[in-house]
């Protein structure tokens, strides 16, 4: 089972993920599930694209509040993504031991180094994003889900913290006046 979370917006390749679920149902020669969770404006060329392909079962879920359960659920959650900064689906996926595919954007590699299980392709080149999520469905993951506290730094109550913290100190507040979020 393939995974995508995002905005189905041309800059996060939602516009790619049916011709890519495709070849990687031709690689593998069997039919694949492809989950969509987002909302976007490709989202009715995707389900066009979809509706032809005997090999690929894609299920358009819209905007999810199950994303853990959707990970936990794939094989692979892929990102074939233009930009990002630090892609938060990502560190999602390797909190919940999800193995992931995605281009080589800011943050991807940082994760990798981290011991996150994932793969970086080079921008754009489609074949080797097959190719990495085709080696993913065949390997079994090692590792598993990642300990939390690896991602402490980046959970919303810690981020919330340092910004009181920063703020409160460019403002000259005693730490209790700054107002909780």
């Amino acid at each position: 089972m393939l995974l995508f979370v995002g905005s189905l917006v041309e800059r996060k390749g939602a516009n790619r993920l049916v011709a890519i679920a495709e070849s990687v149902s031709e690689k593998i020669g069997r039919q694949v599930v492809l989950l969509i969770a987002g909302e976007g404006p490709l989202r009715e060329h995707q389900e066009r694209a979809s509706a032809v392909l005997p090999d690929v079962d894609v299920r358009f879920l819209g905007y999810s509040t199950r994303v853990p359960e959707l990970m936990r659920s794939a094989d692979v959650l892929m990102l074939p993504t233009a930009a990002e900064g630090l892609p938060q689906v990502l560190v999602q996926a390797a909190m919940v031991g999800t193995p992931f595919v995605s281009y080589d954007v800011d943050g991807v590699r940082e994760l990798i180094e981290m011991g996150c299980f994932g793969r970086s392709v080079s921008l754009f080149e489609e074949e080797s994003f097959v190719d990495e999520v085709v080696d993913v469905l065949r390997t079994k993951d090692p590792k598993g889900p990642l300990d939390e506290s690896m991602f402490a730094s980046w959970q919303h109550d810690q981020i919330m913290e340092d910004y009181r913290k920063v703020f409160g100190g460019l403002l000259k507040l005693p730490t209790e006046s700054v107002v909780e979020s």
